[in-house]
């Protein structure tokens, strides 16, 4: 099983706020239309 924590780069304690954060910068990082 994927430990999406750890793909995201954020403890298992983390928040929403800081989930949410890390997500959308790894979705900029991956996005073809974002540089």
């Amino acid at each position: 099983m994927k430990n999406y924590y750890s793909i995201l780069g954020v403890p298992p304690t983390a928040n929403k706020q800081d989930i949410r954060k890390a997500y959308r910068e790894k979705a900029k990082l991956y996005h073809p239309d974002v540089k």
